[in-house]
This record gives structure tokens, C-alpha cells and sequence, in this order.
């Protein structure tokens, strides 16, 4: 278990952890999206360096969205306008702006070196008023030549657009499918949920790597129905009376359709040695989870692939166990208990069982 203090600190708990990553053999670092803050942890769990405090100066950002490790020691900060690089013990390097002239590009990922950025710009939404995919551009930056090399163009989020304030912007819908990227090492892993496969990019675009494997997807059923009404009126209760809060949390009537399957698989991370694929939980609402207040999820579930895209088997993790980074045979993630107290946990590999670093 991973927490602690400075010397001479008080204890700060966790609160809010977007990313836990292994670095080198015997630290982690922890980015935790509550307190503003990037945390190194020696692998007994004791807190050693403090990074990223939360401000607007040098090597300070308003919030923490993820963190990246490059080249085995070098971290790399997102927040949200800015990536910052820091040194294994927490000195500030530099920082790099990568939504420059007003670009609206989501950080996916960071090379290996730290050289590049994978980004992803919107290029097409569905019209007003009507459902369908997001349409996003895949593509490498470097930020010291200005150089973008495009990987991909997919349409992996359902969404339905409506008009908010005078503007229309999508929203996610119940049972949609969700961005399913990762990035191993130098190598783009993509897929659409609502489909058994997987794709390997590498760096000229090329695909490299077709996965498929046997899985069926299940209908959504009037049990969700109900269970999706039942969610919807708990949350209104907790908030103002207000038509424009309904507006944002809309009932199955006013949805030009609503999907009568869910989604495959939601998520996908790995390692150069192992792909790993989440599978939908059939009481998940999909993004809509964040939303429902009596939600509690269940174990997750993952298929395992090889590098060469063999399937290896299924993983059932511990529950309430979050799985944030595959490493070698070890699993990081956080857990929260039932007071919504978190604690990243190294799980490592065993023969069907798993044991707590």
C-alpha cells in the first residue's frame, strides 16, 4: 500500500488519484487530482518527494490530470493547458504549451523520450440535436519543430449534441461506447468498444497488429431502464429545481434512441509484453457513471492479450480495485472503501491468486 508523509509532515491522504505509474524499480508517482499534486513513493509505501503544487509560477499548475514516466526517470505533468517535465526527484525542467493559437487538442500520451506528444484534435460532432460518433484526428507533436505527423482518424465516443447557452456541444450517452487509447511505448493501441478488436499503430501510421477475439455483446434490458430512471431522480433530488438541471441529465424519452447494446469493452492499457482490454460491466451506464450516486461498481474484468495479439486469459481483479498501469507482473491502481478513502495497491501476479506489495 502506498501513502505517507514527509519527514516532519503530517500524514495527507490520497483523494481523487487519476494516474499511478511505476518508476524504475523501487518508487512510484502518484497523481492526485484532489490535492493538485504529483507524489513519488518509495515502494514501502513512504512518501518521498512532493511535486506539482498547485499554482500559477514555474513548475506549478491549477490541476493535475495525469502524470507520464519517460525514459525510466523522467516525469512528465499534465494539466490542462500545459505538460511540465520534471527530474526523478522532483526538480522543475521545463514546460511545453500544447494547445498553442487556441488549439482545443487532448493529451493522449508522451513518447518514450519525452521528444513528442501523442495528441487528438476534434474534426468532426454529430449535427444539433441529432446522435452519432465524435470524430478525432490521432497525431504526434514535437513541440521543438512545430511537427505534426498524423497516426489515425477514428470515431470511438457516441454522443448525442445539443444546444447549451446558445451553443451546441456534445454530451456522452447512457450504454455509449468511450475512448478506448492507450500508448505503449512509442505504439498506439486503439479500439471501438462495440467491436472484439484492437489495433496496433506505430509510428508511420502503419497498422501493425489486428486483434480479435470471441466476445458478445449484451442488450441493454428494461431492468437498465428502471435502474437508469431510478439513478436520474436521485440525482435531481440532491440538486436545484432548476429545468436547466434536467436539461443536462436527460430522461430515456428524450434521447433520439437509446442503445439497445452495450458496449464490449471500455478500456485499454498494456506494456510492451501485454495488452490488457477492460470489459463493460453490465450494471455500468458508461460515462454516465460519474453521475449516478447509488452506483456501486463491480470487480473489473480484463482480457489479457501477448504482444503478438494471442489471447492469453481472462483477469478478474479484487474489488473495488481500480487497475491504472500494467508493468511487468505487476498491477497498479487505487482502491476506495466504503467511505471513499483511497489507497494505491500493487497487486502482483500470481498463479490465478494475487498478493499486496
Amino acid at each position: 500500500m502506498i501513502g505517507g508523509a514527509l519527514p516532519g509532515e503530517e500524514y495527507v491522504p490520497l483523494f481523487g488519484v487519476v494516474a499511478a505509474r511505476r518508476l524504475g524499480e523501487e518508487r512510484f508517482v502518484v497523481a492526485d487530482r484532489g490535492h493538485h499534486q504529483v507524489k513519488i513513493f518509495h515502494a514501502d509505501g513512504s512518501l518521498a518527494v512532493g511535486l506539482a503544487q498547485r499554482g500559477e509560477g514555474p513548475g506549478e499548475i491549477p490541476e493535475v490530470l495525469d502524470v507520464h514516466v519517460c525514459d525510466g526517470d523522467t516525469l512528465a505533468v499534465v494539466g490542462r493547458f500545459n505538460l511540465m517535465i520534471f527530474t526523478a526527484d522532483g526538480k522543475f525542467v521545463r514546460q511545453i504549451n500544447y494547445r498553442r493559437g487556441g488549439s482545443q487538442s487532448s493529451l493522449l500520451g508522451v513518447s518514450s523520450g519525452c521528444s513528442r506528444m501523442l495528441l487528438s484534435d476534434v474534426a468532426r460532432v454529430p449535427e444539433p440535436d441529432a446522435m452519432g460518433v465524435v470524430e478525432d484526428v490521432i497525431h504526434w507533436w514535437d513541440p521543438r519543430t512545430g511537427r505534426r505527423d498524423t497516426i489515425a482518424t477514428a470515431g470511438l465516443v457516441e454522443t448525442w449534441t445539443r444546444k447549451l447557452y446558445g451553443s451546441a456541444r456534445p454530451f456522452v450517452v447512457p450504454w455509449g461506447t468511450e475512448r478506448t487509447v492507450a500508448l505503449v511505448g512509442d505504439e498506439l493501441l486503439l479500439g471501438v468498444g462495440r467491436n472484439p478488436e484492437l489495433r496496433r499503430y506505430g509510428g508511420d501510421g502503419d497498422v501493425e497488429v489486428l486483434m480479435r477475439w470471441n466476445a458478445r455483446a449484451e442488450r441493454v434490458t428494461m431492468r437498465d431502464h428502471m435502474r437508469y430512471s431510478r439513478s436520474r431522480r436521485s440525482w435531481l433530488e440532491g440538486m436545484p429545481s432548476d429545468p436547466e438541471v434536467e436539461y443536462l441529465f436527460p430522461g430515456l424519452d428524450e434521447y433520439p434512441h437509446v442503445a439497445e447494446m452495450k458496449p464490449i469493452f471500455v478500456e485499454v492499457l498494456g506494456d510492451p509484453a501485454s495488452y490488457w482490454v477492460r470489459h463493460f460491466d453490465e450494471e455500468s451506464f458508461g460515462s454516465f457513471d460519474t453521475r449516478m450516486p447509488d452506483l456501486v461498481p463491480g470487480p473489473q474484468v480484463w482480457s489479457v492479450f501477448d504482444s503478438t495479439g494471442s489471447w492469453i486469459r481472462d483477469v478478474e481483479l479484487p474489488a473495488r480495485f481500480e487497475l491504472l498501469d500494467v508493468s511487468q507482473e505487476f498491477l497498479t491502481g487505487v482502491v476506495k472503501d466504503t467511505f471513499d478513502v483511497e489507497t494505491v495497491e500493487v497487486l502482483r501476479m500470481g498463479s490465478g491468486s494475487w498478493s499486496t506489495r
